[in-house]
């Protein structure tokens, strides 16, 4: 099933596109939103992930995330341009650009160490980090369900500089990483 011209059933293909990017989807709102189930979600349970200081199992990516992300203010995980190509009825290769904004505390020393080694931030600091990546994923349909099985995260530039740290009331209403933001409140 390598491309349209050759599926049999082009809503099929459709469907499986749209379950694929789904997946993706609801990682990214996982992490960003710290939400582990909803991370967990998106991977098969025998997935390996490799993230570059993270190379593992489900469970211990999902903890590698929820500790590093404890510290981490702001996270924003863009998903820009895919493209997936079908292996066979069941596996796809899918590429994702990733732009991922985050905004450290000098608490994230650990994330902030991995960016700009051992440099110290400064009273009334933070980092801001723009970080351009993509994620290669091997998606598999087992049980019906298109999940991750393997994924490689590439990193390509990141851009991280010292800013001020924010002081005052939010524009709009401010965003939580956790079951506190807005987002669960309009889905119950």
């Amino acid at each position: 099933m390598p491309d349209q011209s050759s599926v049999e059933d082009p809503l099929r293909w459709l469907a499986d596109k749209d379950a694929i990017r789904d997946a993706m989807y609801r990682y990214a709102r996982g992490v960003d939103r710290l939400d582990p189930d909803l991370i967990r979600s998106a991977y098969h349970s025998d997935a390996h992930d490799d993230h570059g200081s993270y190379k593992g199992d489900v469970d211990g990516l999902i903890e590698w995330i929820m500790r590093r992300h404890a510290s981490i203010d702001q996270s924003m995980h863009l998903i820009a341009n895919t493209l997936i190509e079908f292996l066979s009825n069941d596996v796809a290769v899918m590429e994702s650009y990733v732009i991922v904004p985050q905004s450290y505390p000098a608490e994230a020393r650990e994330t902030i160490r991995a960016w700009v080694g051992e440099e110290e931030l400064n009273k009334g600091e933070r980092l801001a980090v723009v970080m351009y990546a993509r994620m290669i994923d091997r998606f598999e349909r087992r049980a019906g369900e298109w999940k991750i099985a393997n994924r490689v995260v590439v990193i390509e530039e990141v851009d991280a500089k010292r800013v001020p740290v924010r002081n005052g009331p939010p524009v709009s209403v401010a965003h939580v990483r956790g079951p506190g933001d807005p987002l669960y409140g309009m889905l119950k």
